[in-house]
């Protein structure tokens, strides 16, 4: 049986490491291609793998050193008996030997002690000189493997430091980045916000001075006061003021004079035309109201009816169904700061003189809400017909629930609201709407909104394009434990 062991130059109490440093080292000396027709040098090379193929796999080394062990065992027991024997016969030689020469005998004795001596001391001798080449050379490649080791580690360490300060860097500047943004965009959306409020209720009011226009020129000079309504009531006041101007009065007299001149010059033609007017009208006013609406909401959010979700002029019944919807929300979510923070805000506005009180100190008068609860009556009709032509009556339901809950603060709310607009499936695709949504639910470190914000800063979709900014979000969200794909 080949010592495997000494094929390898190794121990047989030899690591692993050493093992394969020491076959790595004979295979590239005794290798083929080093040593071209070289039988001796092909035998040993052809050993050096046998033996690695053994004592490199774990389970195969063991099953050697057992079988060895008792090869070992073997040799031992069978030199035992044969010096056992060897000496049994030479005693028996001796005393015969003695019988016959006793002088010789002795000589002979002192001479095989003197060569037994010699030969333990040449064996003792060998066994050290073997022992400590083999443990100087393990210990020398162990040293050397550890001193290897140890430099790779203090490399690593260095490098995972540089990239803990760089990653420390990064986080500061990323929150400074975040600050930034955050101040400019709130300083951008309360500008916008105030813009838009006007410009739609500017483009409302226009919308409906062409209304009435096209309408009283449709109806009769008796039935004019009725559709005068529609316009605000300061309006009223403005167009009422010339009927008491007495030069005025001279000049419809005039024009009441020539009726005939009027119905002879009016051409047949403008009568389709007025037919189809109040229709296109009506569904003008009908958008643009929904414009007014969401401009309404913006007012009101800062205030204590955009904590209820209702706008500033709700009525009782609406601010007492929004806030039992609200309460029943938030007491399922346990969420124990909203609750209170709407029972004070119901408090207030269920008070007909602290709400009288609040909204005199918003400036909101009383005059002022009861037009715009006019005005919500009487566009009442046109927002029906325009809602039954974008969509059915339950999408617009729950629309209304949502942008409720969204100016009350709901997250989810707020970024189902977003994912509506950014997706365009039942309202029209608006970017800039959908950023403004998912921003106010990433106020509240809402996952899915700050991962959808992260997609439009990326895809520069209703915001301007930023990689760094959108990578950052995405981060963040996935750090929250939201991982998505659906908008990428």
């Amino acid at each position: 049986m080949k010592n495997y062991y000494k094929v390898l130059n190794v121990a047989q109490n030899a690591t692993e490491e050493t093992i394969k440093h020491s076959f790595r080292a004979l295979a590239k000396r005794y290798h083929p291609d080093a040593n071209p027709d070289n039988a001796v040098a092909a035998r040993r090379f052809t050993d050096i793998n046998e033996a690695y193929s053994v004592l490199g796999d774990a389970q195969k080394r063991a099953e050697y050193d057992a079988q060895l062990s008792q090869e070992i065992m073997a040799k031992r027991m069978a030199a035992e008996t044969a010096a056992q024997a060897a000496n049994a016969y030479q005693s028996q030689a001796a005393n015969a030997y003695q019988m016959q020469t006793p002088y010789a005998y002795q000589v002979q004795a002192q001479v095989q002690a003197q060569v037994q001596a010699h030969l333990a001391g040449v064996r003792d001798k060998a066994f050290k000189d073997g022992y400590d080449s083999g443990y100087k050379n393990g210990y020398t490649a162990s040293e050397k493997e550890v001193r290897r080791l140890t430099a790779a580690l203090k490399n690593a360490s260095a490098d995972i430091e540089k990239l803990k300060r760089k990653l420390a860097t990064d986080d500061r500047n990323i929150i400074e980045l975040k600050s930034k943004i955050a101040e400019k965009d709130k300083a951008i959306k309360a500008a916008f916000d105030r813009e838009k409020s006007l410009d739609n209720q500017l483009q409302w009011l226009r919308n409906s001075a062409q209304a009435e226009t096209a309408a009283t020129q449709v109806a009769e000079p008796a039935e004019q006061k009725p559709a005068e309504i529609v316009t605000p009531i300061k309006e009223v006041k403005i167009q009422q003021k010339p009927a008491a101007d007495k030069k005025a009065q001279p000049e419809k007299k005039e024009e009441a004079k020539k009726p005939e001149t009027a119905k002879s010059t009016a051409p047949e033609k403008k009568e389709p035309k007025a037919q189809k007017q109040p229709v296109q009208s009506n569904e003008a006013r009908g958008a643009a109201w929904e414009k007014k609406l969401a401009a309404d909401r913006q007012l009101a959010k800062p205030t204590l009816y955009g904590t209820l979700g209702v706008v500033i002029w709700a009525t009782d019944e609406e601010i007492a169904q929004s806030y039992n919807r609200l309460k029943k929300r938030i007491t399922a979510n346990k969420n124990k700061t909203k609750l209170e923070k709407i029972n004070n805000a119901y408090a207030v506005l269920s008070d007909n003189k602290k709400r009288a009180e609040y909204n005199k100190s918003i400036g909101i008068s009383e005059e002022k809400i009861a037009n715009e609860r006019f005005l919500i009556a009487e566009n009442k009709k046109a927002s029906e017909e325009y809602r039954a032509k974008k969509a059915v009556k339950d999408f617009w339901t729950k629309y209304d629930t949502l942008q409720s809950l969204s100016l009350a603060g709901d997250a989810d709310a707020q970024n189902e609201l977003g994912e509506m607009f950014y997706y365009g499936k039942t309202v029209k695709r608006d970017y800039k709407q959908a950023v403004r949504f998912f921003k106010a639910a990433f106020e509240q470190q809402h996952p899915a909104a700050i991962y959808h914000l992260g997609v439009c800063y990326l895809n520069g979709e209703g915001v301007s394009k930023n990689k760094t900014l959108g990578e950052g979000f995405l981060r963040q969200a996935s750090n929250l434990g939201y991982v998505g794909e659906d908008l990428l």
